[in-house]
């Protein structure tokens, strides 16, 4: 995921994605506009399938809840992939957005994700 030109005192808090379509979001970081980007452009694509990747998929679906997927909607045998899962996606986020501290709150007990930015 190629590194935006993100504010250097944008924070978590301060990102916002929403999705346009299935292909595209619109980013907004501390309070300025960023742009519209293709998946392709975000380095969500999978070599294999000429489609969009796993992460992408996952981000899509955090749109729907909210920024927010509980432990409760998870099968036992997808919480391990999923966790993985998101740790790749909380890598790639960091890496792409230019921003060090995590893209999700801590998951304690409860083991659901919650994402620091807002997503829709």
């Amino acid at each position: 995921m190629p590194c935006f030109d993100i504010p250097s005192y944008a924070t978590w808090d301060s990102v916002i994605i929403r999705f346009m379509s299935g292909d595209s979001i619109d980013i907004r970081a501390g309070g300025r506009p960023i742009g519209v980007k293709h998946y392709r452009e975000l380095g969500f694509d999978d070599k294999k399938t000429g489609g969009s990747d796993r992460l992408w998929g996952i981000l899509k679906y955090l749109a729907k809840v909210n920024g927010e997927l509980s432990n409760d909607e998870m099968h036992e045998k997808e919480a391990a992939p999923l966790k993985k899962n998101i740790s790749r996606l909380r890598d790639r986020l960091k890496s792409g957005f230019g921003i060090a501290d995590d893209p999700f709150h801590p998951c304690h007990r409860s083991e659901s994700f919650r994402t620091r930015f807002i997503i829709s």
